[in-house]
């Protein structure tokens, strides 16, 4: 608990300069994740999106920070967002602080959104560390869905037997026993190369525009070992990856990139247990698997032992607002304009205008 002479010395800063100070709060907080960190930002700057690093400090503490990146649309306007094409950002405060602290600096924050941006909202990707409550109270959030993890609080062996179902033991063993082997591997050259190529063919079969190459290569560049890729091999061929962050306790996945012609093999699900196991192995407590929107996420990522948890956009706008454009990812639209990319749109095309789309929306 936090008295209240400490509460009024918390104050805003403005882009803070350390990155050692930021990113050891961001890892040493429990809800830390990769896009919380100082440099993802250098990553989000390829679109041309201005990064804002805020904290809030006692004394010469960091006790908040919300990384965020003033977006520019044709959709949407001008648009504070936190994070850019991640499920994770937001606020992230220290777990001392009590409810009235974080009202105190939410509406630090709105006062300094006002002040510094006329008319315009900021997206929130999350509610991580703030009870639910809480954020009802002092956000307006929008299209409801889950986010999926699963807890490491076991030895290796305890999770494969007592989280992991029969139906995925079942298919990494099929993998293995297939010859597939399993490499991390990580670099400019490799996600140039069989990473890039995967990854755009992924996108078009499911239907959704692909980031530019920059983009990863600046997360490269950004994260540098954090940033882990593994693979299924058949022989010397890369036939899967499977791309994630670590941060403190955390590794999250963000994308499955493969080759539909190896999937009788199950490659992907020998790629998901290897990470899950250096994870476990390397000391993590959380597995982030990502959102949850349709049935099929569901019963994929159910068969790992995943727990669900309630997850949102959150927008935290001016007291004169009462209005906003948002995007939907799970409607009905969207999952229309997904069909007709995955059918109609040819591959050269989609390579090129995709990253102008994911520009537009910042997911």
């Amino acid at each position: 608990m936090v008295d209240s002479s400490q509460r009024e010395l918390t104050r805003i800063r403005d882009d803070w300069p350390d990155q050692g100070t930021w990113d050891a709060f961001v890892e040493s907080n429990v809800e830390g994740r990769f896009a919380h960190l100082y440099n993802y930002g250098m990553a989000t700057e390829c679109y041309g999106f201005r990064s804002r690093r805020i904290c809030f400090v006692k004394g010469s503490e960091i006790v908040a920070v919300v990384p965020m990146a003033l977006t520019r649309s044709l959709l949407f306007g001008r648009k504070l967002i936190s994070q850019p094409f991640s499920e994770y950002g937001g606020l992230l405060v220290a777990p001392e602080l009590d409810r009235d602290d974080i009202r105190e600096i939410v509406e630090s924050l709105r006062a300094y959104i006002a002040k510094n941006f006329e008319n315009v909202a900021l997206e929130i990707n999350g509610n991580h560390g703030i009870p639910s409550s809480l954020n009802e109270e002092l956000f307006a959030g929008r299209h409801p869905h889950s986010l999926a993890y699963l807890e490491l609080d076991a030895n290796v062996d305890e999770i494969w037997k007592r989280k992991i179902s029969y139906e995925a033991r079942k298919a990494v063993n099929k993998a293995r026993n297939s010859g597939l082997t399993v490499k991390e591997e990580c670099n400019e050259a490799t996600l140039r190369g069989p990473f890039f190529s995967l990854y755009r063919e992924s996108m078009k079969r499911l239907g959704v525009p692909p980031h530019n190459l920059r983009y990863y290569l600046d997360c490269y560049r950004a994260f540098g070992d954090k940033m882990k890729i593994f693979w299924a091999m058949k022989d010397s061929i890369k036939v899967a990856g499977l791309l994630g962050f670590a941060c403190g306790r955390r590794i999250s996945i963000i994308n499955i990139v493969s080759d539909p012609a190896y999937w009788n093999l199950r490659p992907n699900d020998l790629i998901h247990w290897e990470f899950i196991r250096f994870a476990a192995e390397n000391g993590y407590s959380f597995f982030d698997f990502g959102s949850v929107r349709y049935d099929g996420q569901e019963h994929f990522k159910r068969k790992w032992g995943c727990t669900f948890i309630p997850h949102s956009h959150y927008y935290l706008m001016s007291k004169q607002q009462d209005a906003l454009r948002t995007l939907d990812s799970s409607s009905s639209m969207m999952s229309q304009f997904s069909k007709m990319w995955t059918r109609w749109m040819p591959a050269a095309l989609a390579n090129k205008i995709g990253p102008v789309i994911r520009k537009q929306l910042g997911r």
